[in-house]
């Protein structure tokens, strides 16, 4: 429901907020007052295309802001598609600035969209019938899934879509099995080809990095030998003079002959034993590094180069590294094993698929017949609305085609009318424009209030070319369709303006050589004021006010009591 909307500087609104209530809003006002700018702001945060020329004269930027709360689950559903969610309040703002050179930017809580991706979340927010816009309806491509929401058929579209998916899933193993005969024995000519040339090579994971740090050990082979050879001379085994280790264990023994005179010597011998340990396992550690490079070294590092190069070779062609290889190759030994059995697989594969085709149709059957018994429902709740409307002679139908098996069935449907006696049905879209349109629209519209997932509703000028008794019933079927959510009028009708929850009056003055406009909320007395001037003209008279007057105290009258 749309909470609340702010605009700045857009046409001669210089700034404004409007906060809107639940149920059926209206806006009143002279003809130029600005209700037509109060449309195109809010089309501005349904994403719709703007004009720089709606920037105020004089201003570098328009801005309009819209708050919504009680988001439906379409729109949920929208929203978490592009990672946007309602704030901790479940409230949900959207901004844009419109730039006089054009430019555009859009907010949604605080993160930037796209005007495509605003203007498919705007059409779960707000629907809106007028002369010229009218949306989700209105589309062909719509109809199915209206109908399905009326008919209630959400457990069968889905099991049903289940076995289809399964079908064409089914289907597509059998397509790739099937193969001209050549090109099979080609594809398996190549299959067996890689294969051989993965398993010849014999990689193992990790083989790689290992023999590539052999290398780096293999060529530095000198300047590690120098080390060791040092090490082991200074600490371990030295020909020439005594190492460190052979110091240590002498001197280990003349601390043992020290023990009668000198109570720490032993703990001193035992000290210098342990070092002489360690010395000895440091050295070793350090001999181990030369592993097996004690032979051809040269040898060895051709060996290394020769493997790596084959590896290089096999990962440019199967994979960026050994276990992608490894699971390139089980891959093509799985489909040289399909390809080798693809005729007795064709046949398991095809017989499943004539299964599941055969359940998918009797389903889709089922559809058919929950959609062709809530049709007739709905052409009969549609012409009794528009009976209601006085629009007696219009009928609704529901067209049905039968078509090849689809993820929504066996038929495509098309909403059709006929709005004069002795007239072929027309397709909905190319029902006659204006207000009886919107009047078509509206008693379509009451029988989908609860079903579309759309709450808030805009009808622009619904009572273009009527009046009296047509404009009252109009009003009552708004009241009545804007209970459960949210509908918002602009009209020129008393009528249709008494039978509203909420009156907001739209008025345009001059402030400062400068136009703007105004939007005022009324109260019980202003709707009384703003219904006799629409009613009267000029020339207000008592009896006038009294008419404004039963006519707002008598809207309590609903759509369900009249019809």
């Amino acid at each position: 429901m749309l909470s609340s909307l702010h605009i700045e500087n857009l046409a001669v609104i210089k700034n404004l907020d409007i906060d809107f209530k639940h149920g059926f809003n209206v806006l009143t006002g002279e003809t130029g007052a600005g209700k037509s700018i109060l449309l195109d702001s809010i089309n501005m945060i349904l994403g719709s295309k703007t004009e720089k020329e709606l920037v105020r004269t004089g201003e570098e930027t328009a801005f309009v802001s819209a708050v919504f709360e009680n988001i439906s689950n379409t729109a949920l559903s929208k929203l978490s598609a592009i990672g946007v969610s309602p704030d901790e309040d479940g409230l949900l703002l959207i901004e844009r600035t419109l730039s006089c050179d054009g430019r555009s930017a859009i907010r949604v809580n605080s993160r930037t969209i796209t005007k495509s991706l605003l203007s498919d979340i705007g059409n779960a927010l707000i629907t809106i019938h007028g002369q010229n816009d009218n949306r989700a309806l209105l589309n062909h491509a719509n109809h199915l899934k209206f109908l399905d929401l009326f008919a209630d058929t959400s457990n069968e579209l889905s099991e049903y879509r289940k076995v289809y998916d399964d079908m064409n899933a089914t289907y597509e193993k059998i397509k790739e099995l099937i193969r001209d005969e050549s090109e099979k024995a080609r594809y398996t000519e190549i299959l067996k080809f890689q294969i051989s040339d993965i398993e010849n090579a014999k990689i193992k994971v990790g083989e790689e990095e290992k023999l590539t740090e052999q290398k780096k050990k293999i060529q530095s082979f000198e300047q590690i030998n120098k080390h060791i050879k040092f090490i082991n001379k200074a600490l371990y085994r030295n020909e020439k003079f005594p190492s460190a280790f052979e110091l240590m264990q002498k001197s280990s023994e003349h601390f043992d002959g020290l023990c009668d005179v000198m109570p720490q010597a032993a703990e001193f011998s035992e000290k210098l034993k342990n070092f002489s340990y360690e010395l000895e396992s440091m050295c070793e550690s350090a001999k181990a590094l030369l592993g097996d490079m004690d032979g051809d070294i040269g040898g060895m590092l051709d060996k290394i180069e020769s493997r790596l190069d084959l590896i290089g070779k096999i990962k440019r062609k199967y994979g960026s590294d050994e276990s992608e290889v490894l699971k390139y190759l089980a891959d093509k030994k799985e489909e040289l094993q399909k390809l080798e059995l693809s005729d007795e697989l064709i046949k398991q594969y095809t017989s499943d698929y004539n299964k599941l085709k055969n359940d998918a149709e009797k389903m889709a059957d089922v559809l058919y017949q929950k959609r062709k018994a809530a049709s007739d429902e709905l052409s009969r709740q549609i012409e009794s609305n528009l009976s209601f409307l006085d629009m007696s002679n219009v009928k609704f139908f529901v067209d049905f085609k039968k078509c090849e098996l689809s993820s929504d069935g066996a038929e495509k449907v098309e909403f059709y009318v006929q709005t004069n006696k002795g007239e072929a049905p027309r397709p909905l879209e190319k029902t006659a424009s204006g207000g009886e349109l919107s009047r078509i629209m509206l008693a379509v519209k009451n029988v989908f209030k609860d079903k579309d997932g759309t709450d808030t509703m805009i009808f622009d000028e619904i009572d273009s070319g009527v009046s009296g008794r047509n404009a009252e019933k109009i009003g009552i079927m708004l009241h009545d369709a804007a209970k459960g959510s949210q509908i918002i009028c602009v009209t020129h009708s008393a009528q249709i303006a008494s039978k509203a929850d909420c009156h907001f009056k739209i008025t345009k003055s001059s402030q400062n050589s400068r136009t703007e406009t105004k939007v005022e909320l009324l109260d019980y007395d202003g709707r009384i004021d703003e219904i006799s001037r629409i009613m009267g003209g000029i020339n207000i008279t008592e009896n006038i006010r009294k008419s404004a007057k039963e006519s707002l105290d008598n809207a309590d009258l609903n759509f369900n009591d009249k019809n």
